[in-house]
């Protein structure tokens, strides 16, 4: 199974084309002018560069290095090569300590917040998206749900835990995965002050990636993938 720093898996990635939902929400205007969007687990920079392109200032962060490098190469054809390196960083979803309170009026975790591999670990996530959104800002959510079956085993409920499971797709099976229902991910996100814009919706797919692709963020042949797309908004008076 692909590693994150394998050539073909950032490609695979780079290639996608940006989040139809945020496509969607550029286009309606929904995105301020001079906006500041973080796409938190950028890949291969398929969001950040729709948005650098459009001249929306874009900070991108992701943990494996070489999504990072993919990110700021697309980046630096619109900004060059310095900016690019500023704005694509190497990160954890989980400590943006580098990034100031109230900066972003849009946060992308699209296909991140999963990888927390403890409830403790998805809810600083969650907090820190809540601590950097600016008042009235927003987030793009897409979250793994525990109704998916992966292929060939089953998912198991790590002992002690509310939401973390074993079993899922990756290269890794014993490394757990923090993943909700609709109402579970709508409540965590209430807690730390962010309420729903849209219902929370439910999407099931085939597991199947891009042909015979097979990766550690749930591309891989067989099985069902449920995913629990959101749009959330932080108070204004926050």
């Amino acid at each position: 199974m692909a590693r994150w720093d394998d050539p073909d898996t950032v490609a695979f990635f780079a290639s996608r084309p940006p989040d139809h939902r945020l496509v969607a929400l550029v286009e309606s205007g929904g995105l301020p002018c001079g906006a500041r969007v973080l796409d938190l687990g950028c890949a291969g920079g398929r969001n950040t560069a729709y948005l650098t392109g459009l001249d929306v200032e874009t900070i991108a962060v992701d943990a494996e290095p070489a999504m990072v490098a993919a990110t700021r190469a697309r980046v630096a054809s619109f900004v060059g090569p310095e900016e690019a390196a500023r704005r694509a960083r190497v990160g954890r979803f989980d400590a943006l300590d580098e990034l100031p309170d109230d900066a972003f009026e849009l946060v992308l975790a699209l296909g991140v917040l999963q990888n927390a591999t403890a409830d403790a670990e998805f809810a600083r996530g969650v907090r820190e998206i809540a601590r950097v959104l600016r008042p009235g800002g927003g987030v793009l959510v897409a979250h793994f749900s525990p109704a998916s079956r992966p292929p060939e085993r089953e998912l198991t409920r790590v002992a002690g835990s509310a939401h973390a499971y074993r079993g899922f797709f990756g290269e890794d099976p014993e490394l757990p995965m923090v993943l909700h229902e609709a109402h579970d991910l709508d409540a965590a996100f209430a807690a730390a002050g962010l309420s729903p814009v849209v219902a929370s919706a439910t999407v099931v797919a085939p597991a199947s990636g891009a042909g015979s692709h097979r990766s550690a963020r749930g591309r891989a042949a067989g099985g069902t993938r449920v995913t629990v797309n959101a749009h959330y908004r932080k108070a204004s008076g926050a």
